[in-house]
């Protein structure tokens, strides 16, 4: 009492006048004074305390430095003023709103100023007293998250700051040890460094004990920070990733998703790992998981042993469980080749993995699931992508329903679906698996598919999946359904991977039979209710139709696949402008009723019901000509066959036909058509000199308009490598639904391939296509073998040096050296008067034989560099002689170009010597 009494009075004053904030700051301030008692200092830190909220700038004005002292000089000593000191400066510097948010910053500079405070933190963080160790790390979190850079090189130097800073973690205590995790995340932000000293310190154990100790996937927050961290020491270190994989820790991830770590390539997963329940924390502690696990298959080390048990876990989780949707396709994103994290080619071999999997019983809400047969993996991803989550089933509206405008279309469910393609790309990049499935297409010699049983089973392999969805013909009996577009949608962009950039591909291709699917819209829906989809099988009623006598003619034999393709693209463009009369036609109905009814609510549905069925046409037309753009791209004999399937009257309707708000469909077919004009070198009776004046009819100006306006189009234009799902706001629907246009393939093929049919369409047709002068990769592919030559040319002179050199060497006498007298000094001496021609040494003999062997071997090397020579330096003469007349042949092209008043890029104007003068061009886009 009488401590507080003489407090009172200190801060009164003698004459007991009021004083201002400022001035109690002031006197409180003095107190802080290393010559007061211990008893006072801590008594002012508690007053100033009081007053850090309500006068933040004053304390820290006037008390700062005082504050400072006391933390490096008595924190240790006393605990209360040490728990006072480091609540006071934590209020200091914090940064609660923008009007004090530069007193923070301010007076975090000030505590900054020198490492010492943030080394009496970290030390005080050795110490066990809970308020010192969790005040510390408080601090430290502010600090860090205002000057996060400054305290990082402070740690670098700090005595004891990596130990305390792994001894916060094994604090039994668990809001000590939650903050010491919220800490770490903010020291080891974009700070290799300070990564591998932690991660060498023993952070990784430390954090999955923390885990384990949670539950797991099942814990709840303190989990998921407790991930983040181990996310954070991994992701861009690769250091820390092969010191991880070294530790015996990645099984560990495995288990966290109760996938077994000894699992056999032939052994089934288990059920405790396919079926789960999920909640919102569970997914989120989840996608932490997969995250990582993505991050160690993607690293430069993916070759490890661990990095196959990975890719199948993630292939399970996505193709064989009831993980949530947004899982499963981060799953499948983690083994795309666009990630960030992911860069190498999909070495795992699908076609060999046996996976089981489930499916949801109808209107158990997910409470009971039914265990289908097992299936390779390859021909469940290729399920997913054409029919969607369990075949369609997820969608809780399908369910008991029929066909209808009801289904929603879930972006959600579309992101799975193209994860799924794009996996499928990764997987066929290598073009003798591209060959190897078009190869299983292909009928085998004298087995005409027409006269052959359709095949019934249940769940159809890959290839009956992939051409029954490619080659259905739709009838117009009927509204048209999304649900199918998409899966022929989806189709086409499986079958656009497998022949890309493949002329052996493409080529073998042409050879396929498929059995024509003839679907109307009544037999695509199913006796439950349920949509028809290719992945569903055969649907009922809906049995394949053979080509029969009647519909080929017996000299061509069944169709192929182009022709195939031609039909349902001109029948898709039937249905497209009937649709659009009749569109046309309700509007007209719907404005006349209008002017004598007042409602027509009924007329306006309708007229929605229309649009949206043209919609859908679009969308599968813009399927097939994709498709057939990369798939005509340099293959002549495929252009041939299209242009005698029809293919050029279908092309040009849409083109004279086109909207004035779309030009999406004109577009496409104006490329579709250049490309025709472009490689037609087969003989037939559709020339170049047949399509010219066509082109001429329509305007090569007016065509080369609407081309350009596809990249004008949002739905071309927002096509990313990371998502290829348009977002919608569909009238009348609840929320924003997906729709797929373009995947990046077809965008990356257009863009680079824009030029070459730009230029290509104001060609003269006794001309060869722009495409034979050097485009861009031509241009690389000759300098890449002038290099070659070069090097090749240097070896070459380099050897003739060597055989010169030995040469001479060899005609010049050795000179002795001592091992060689000693030598002959052993050797004996030949007795000339016994034998007066005596015969040399056998070992001087095979000496010499030796030496006229290596002389005749250098000799004919030498020879025969020569004629490699010789040969190189002809090739080198041919490959200038063609680059000359090839740059002769621009210079008139571009006098023609300009002399037409078409455009020619500066670049390309004066500087017809450098061959990457196509890039320069295409890069002014």
């Amino acid at each position: 009492m009488e401590f507080l009494s003489q407090t009172y009075v200190a801060l009164r004053g003698p004459t007991g006048a009021p004083q201002t904030a400022t001035d109690t700051i002031g006197k409180l301030s003095d107190r802080l004074q290393p010559a007061t008692l211990l008893a006072d200092r801590r008594a002012a830190v508690l007053a100033l305390k009081g007053l850090a909220r309500d006068c933040k700038q004053d304390v820290g004005t006037l008390a700062l430095p005082g504050l400072l002292q006391v933390l490096y000089n008595d924190a240790e000593v006393d605990s209360d003023i040490g728990k006072a000191v480091l609540e006071t400066l934590n209020i200091l510097c914090e940064v609660e709103d923008q009007k004090k948010e530069e007193l923070g910053f301010k007076h975090t500079d000030v505590v900054l100023v020198r490492e010492e405070c943030v080394h009496t933190l970290f030390a005080l963080l050795a110490e066990n007293n809970f308020y010192m160790r969790y005040g510390a790390l408080q601090l430290l979190s502010t600090l860090l998250r205002n000057r996060r850079q400054i305290v990082q090189s402070y740690f670098l130097t700090a005595p004891t700051g990596p130990a305390s800073v792994i001894s916060s973690l094994e604090d039994k205590r668990e809001i000590v040890r939650n903050e010491a995790i919220s800490m770490i995340q903010l020291l080891v932000s974009q700070s290799a460094d300070i990564q591998k000293v932690l991660a060498f310190e023993g952070a990784f154990e430390k954090l999955f004990n923390v885990i384990r100790g949670e539950g797991g996937v099942e814990g709840g927050a303190v989990a998921h920070e407790a991930l983040v961290c181990v996310d954070s020491l991994l992701r861009f270190n690769s250091s820390n990733q092969s010191y991880f994989r070294e530790t015996g820790l990645p099984p560990v991830l495995l288990s966290l998703l109760l996938f077994p770590q000894n699992l056999t390539p032939d052994a089934p997963a288990p059920q405790e790992f396919a079926l789960q329940f999920w909640d919102e924390q569970k997914m989120i502690n989840a996608k932490t998981i997969v995250g990582i696990m993505g991050l160690l298959v993607g690293s430069k080390g993916h070759g490890s042993q661990d990095s196959p048990l990975f890719t199948r876990c993630l292939l399970e989780l996505a193709l064989a469980s009831n993980a949530p949707t947004t899982l499963k396709t981060q799953a499948l994103h983690h083994l795309l080749p666009t990630t960030t994290t992911n860069h190498h080619h999909l070495n795992f071999p699908l076609s060999e993995l046996i996976i089981t999997p489930y499916v949801p019983v109808p209107e158990t809400d997910g409470e009971e699931w039914d265990r289908l047969e097992g299936v390779s993996a390859l021909d469940a991803l290729v399920e997913l992508g054409l029919g969607g989550e369990y075949n369609g089933m997820g969608n809780g509206s399908i369910m008991g329903s029929g066909m209808g405008s009801g289904r929603r279309r879930e972006v959600g469910g579309l992101e799975l679906r193209t994860a799924a393609v794009g996996v499928f790309e990764n997987f066929v990049r290598k073009e003798e698996i591209k060959y190897a499935i078009i190869s299983s297409m292909v009928p085998s010699e004298g087995n005409d598919p027409s006269n052959s049983p359709p095949p019934p089973p249940p769940t159809p392999p890959l290839l009956l999946l992939l051409l029954q969805a490619l080659t259905i013909s739709l009838e117009t009996s009927g509204p048209l359904d999304h649900v199918l577009v998409s899966s022929i949608h989806f189709a086409s962009l499986f079958f656009s991977h497998l022949i890309r950039s493949s002329t052996r591909c493409k080529s073998l291709a042409r050879s396929i039979r498929p059995l024509t699917l003839t679907l109307t819209l009544t037999q695509a829906v199913s006796d439950n209710g349920n949509f028809f989809v290719p992945a569903d099988g055969l649907a009922p009623g809906g049995v394949p139709q053979p080509i029969s006598d009647h519909d080929v003619d017996d000299d061509d034999g069944p169709q192929t696949l182009i022709q195939v393709i031609s039909e349902n693209l001109s029948l898709a463009f039937l249905s497209r402008s009937r649709t659009d009369v009749t569109t046309t036609t309700t509007t007209t109905t719907s404005t006349t009723t209008s002017t004598s009814t007042s409602t027509s609510a009924p007329t306006s549905t309708s007229t929605s019901d229309l649009e949206s069925e043209s919609r859908e046409w679009d969308r599968l037309i813009v399927g097939y000509l994709t498709m057939l753009c990369q798939w005509l791209w340099e293959e002549p004999v495929g252009v041939r066959e299209f242009l005698d399937s029809g293919g050029l009257g279908m092309l040009v309707e849409p083109i004279n036909r086109v909207s004035e708000t779309d030009f999406l469909i004109s577009s496409l077919c104006v490329f579709l058509l250049g490309i025709l004009y472009e490689y037609n070198r087969e003989p037939g009776e559709i020339t170049r000199s047949t399509i010219s004046p066509i082109l001429n009819r329509l305007g090569v100006d007016t065509l080369l308009g609407r081309m350009s306006r596809l990249r004008e189009d949002d739905r071309f234009k927002n096509v990313s490598p990371e998502s290829i799902v348009w977002r919608i706001m569909m009238e009348g629907a609840e929320g924003v639904e997906g729709e797929v246009w373009f995947d990046w393939a077809f965008v990356d093929f257009w863009k680079s391939n824009y030029y070459t049919i730009q230029r290509g369409l104001s060609t003269d047709p006794d001309q060869l296509g722009s495409s034979s002068g050097p485009s861009a990769e031509t241009a690389m592919l000759i300098a890449s073998l002038r290099d070659t030559l070069r090097s090749q040319s240097q070896e070459i002179m380099d050897l003739r040096d060597q055989i010169q050199q030995q040469q001479q060497q060899q005609q010049q006498p050795k000179p002795i050296s001592n091992s060689d007298e000693v030598l002959l000094f052993l050797l004996p001496i030949p007795n000339t008067h016994t034998n007066p021609h005596p015969s040399p040494h056998p070992q001087i003999t095979t000496a010499t034989a030796t030496l006229k062997t290596q002389i005749t071997s250098l000799q004919a090397a030498l020879k025969l560099s020569e004629e490699k020579r010789k040969e190189m330096e002809k090739e080198q003469e041919d490959l200038l002689v063609l680059l000359d007349e090839v740059s002769a042949k621009r210079r008139r092209d571009k006098g023609r170009m300009r002399d037409g008043g078409l455009e020619v890029s500066e670049d390309e104007d004066e500087d017809e010597g450098d061959e990457g003068e196509g890039d320069e061009g295409e890069g002014e886009d």
